[in-house]
């Protein structure tokens, strides 16, 4: 398969935006905070819309515009997981509620 290089960072794109939100989400029902990132959805849409328009632009036409924008959003969606799974663990409350071993346990 030629593009493979191709599909596997769309992929990552596709699990890791799921999972973006999913951190959020999780994050705000349970009164904590899952906001911010190094890249939001505005972002991530931009940089896809961009790619794919640049990747067959009819005047000055780059073909792998399309896989640098993927593998970039691939790059920038994983580091803002990880990021706000680092900010739900040091938001305030996070601690408290975690359950501490051996602590009232008899």
């Amino acid at each position: 398969m030629r593009d493979r290089p191709l599909v596997i960072a769309t992929l990552i794109c596709l699990v890791t935006s799921q999972v973006i939100s999913y951190i959020k989400a999780r994050a705000e029902a349970s009164g904590l905070r899952g906001d911010g990132g190094f890249i939001e959805r505005p972002e991530r849409l931009i940089i896809v819309l961009t790619g794919a328009g640049v990747s067959d632009f009819p005047f000055v036409p780059w073909p792998p515009a399309l896989s640098v924008g993927m593998w970039l959003l691939a790059v920038a969606s994983v580091i803002t997981c990880v990021q706000r799974l680092h900010t739900v663990w040091t938001s305030p409350g996070a601690i408290d509620r975690m359950a501490i071993p051996g602590k009232g346990d008899r």
